[in-house]
C-alpha cells in the first residue's frame, strides 16, 4: 500500500465531511515499512473502513458545537493569569486527559481494534477542525509511535517559544492510555506555535 507526503494549501471552508482532506495535497508515493500507519483522509474510508463516513458525519451533528480559535486562546489566558502559566498547563493537561479518555471509551463501543479506533479518531477530529492527526511508526503492540498534527486548533491564535499543545497533549495522553490499557506517556516535540509546519509529539 502506498503513503503520500503531505503539504500544506490554504484551507477552505469546511461544511460537510465531503471537504476532509481538501486543506492537504497528497504527491510523491514514500517507501514505508509495515510499521508506518499513516491516517490519510481518503484513502482508509474508501478501501477499508467506509462507515467511518457516516459515523462522524452523524457524530458532528448530534453532539458538537463551535468554539473559536481566538476564544480558546482567551480561555488559555485566563487560566495562566489566575494561576501560572506551568500550573495553568497542568490543569488543562488533566482535565483534556479525562477527555480522551473519555471519547475512547465511546468509539471502542463501536469499534474495537486499535488500527481503526485511531483511523476513526483522525477523521473526527479534522471534521471537528482540531487538526489533521496522523499516526506514524506505530507499535501497536507496545503501544509506542509519533503523532503528527498539522493545523492543531491550539496554535491558530498563539505564537509561543516553547511547544504548547496543552489540551492535544493531554487528550491523546488519555485516550492512548485507554486504548493501550495502560498509562501513556506524550510529549510535544516541536510545535506550529514556535513557527514549526506542523505539531510533533511522540507517545509510549
Amino acid at each position: 500500500m502506498k503513503l503520500f507526503k503531505c503539504t500544506e494549501k490554504k484551507q477552505p471552508k469546511r461544511n460537510s465531511f465531503s471537504n476532509l482532506g481538501q486543506n492537504l495535497i497528497f504527491h510523491e508515493p514514500l517507501k514505508v515499512d509495515a510499521h508506518i500507519f499513516c491516517c490519510s483522509a481518503r484513502l482508509r474510508v474508501e478501501t477499508e473502513i467506509p462507515v467511518l463516513q457516516e459515523r462522524v458525519v452523524e457524530d458532528i451533528r448530534k453532539k458538537g458545537f463551535m468554539f473559536q480559535f481566538e476564544t480558546f486562546r482567551v480561555f488559555e489566558s485566563s487560566l495562566e493569569e489566575i494561576f501560572s502559566p506551568s500550573a495553568a498547563s497542568i490543569i488543562i493537561q488533566s482535565a483534556s486527559n479525562r477527555c480522551g479518555r473519555h471519547t475512547c471509551r465511546q468509539i471502542l463501543k463501536q469499534i474495537k481494534t486499535k488500527e481503526n479506533v485511531l483511523t476513526y479518531l483522525s477523521h473526527l477530529k479534522d471534521e471537528m477542525n482540531w487538526g489533521k492527526i496522523f499516526f506514524q511508526d506505530l507499535d501497536l503492540g507496545n503501544g509506542r509511535g509519533r503523532i503528527l498534527v498539522y493545523n492543531s486548533f491550539e496554535t491558530m491564535a498563539r505564537k509561543d517559544t516553547k511547544p504548547s499543545c496543552h489540551f492535544l497533549r493531554g487528550y491523546l495522553a488519555g485516550f492512548l492510555s485507554e486504548l493501550f490499557k495502560r498509562e501513556i506517556t506524550v510529549e510535544e516535540e516541536q510545535c506550529a506555535a514556535m513557527g514549526n509546519s506542523h505539531c510533533k509529539f511522540s507517545f509510549k
